[in-house]
């Protein structure tokens, strides 16, 4: 159902909506599939009025971007002050990453290669992304989750060399991409763990086993 700008009372209302129309779109259906003509369509707007706001596609998805980069960080301040240790606040962030996934598109990591600016983006989220994540898992030694004989920068390092890896793998082919980043989440987590770490990540991998029964 098309979305007609009458609705909006004013340009940066309609400007917020189609930063969030159209990343939903990028997601789902890969970014090669969304054109601006089927933004402008969606949203119940000429493609006139959707240029002058946004110039050109790759605008609108790094303006989709960073939107949910701000949400995502809202989310993580969220988490970080409800919950009780690292290990915890890193699976609560584990969750929130594999239902954000199951929405997305595969060919979303592999074409936003071709947009220089929102592929330069990608890479600097996550690269802050690693770097917080070594700062909890030096926390998480402190608190007995996490082995101290393991030299975390390198598993920064492979963390990164195994999504880099999946961009550009045709595994999706056999297994969804919710599999594959169980695989690589889970085997990470238990290798790092001490026995304390591993009952809590043990508990939450049943949890989620018991839940996907019912």
């Amino acid at each position: 159902m098309a979305l007609h700008s009458s609705k909006y009372s004013n340009r940066q209302e309609l400007r917020n909506r189609i930063v969030e129309v159209s990343m939903e779109q990028f997601s789902s259906k890969g970014i090669k599939n969304v054109t601006m003509d089927h933004i402008s369509s969606l949203l119940g707007i000429s493609k006139r009025t959707l240029y002058e706001i946004f110039p050109d596609k790759e605008t609108l998805l790094v303006c989709g971007m960073e939107l949910s980069e701000i949400k995502a960080q809202e989310y993580l301040k969220t988490v970080l002050e409800s919950s009780k240790n690292v290990m915890e606040m890193v699976l609560h962030v584990y969750q929130n990453t594999i239902t954000r996934f199951q929405s997305l598109n595969p060919s979303f990591l592999q074409e936003i290669t071709k947009y220089p600016k929102a592929y330069q983006l990608y890479l600097d989220n996550r690269e802050a992304s690693s770097e917080r994540a070594y700062q909890f898992f030096q926390e998480g030694v402190s608190q007995g989750l996490f082995r101290s004989d393991v030299n975390f920068v390198i598993v920064r390092a492979l963390i990164r060399g195994q999504f880099n890896l999946l961009l550009h793998s045709d595994i999706y082919r056999s297994y969804s991409f919710l599999e594959v980043l169980e695989a690589i989440i889970f085997t990470f987590l238990r290798g790092i763990c001490t026995e304390k770490g591993a009952r809590i990540l043990d508990d939450f991998i049943e949890e989620r086993r018991n839940a996907r029964k019912e």
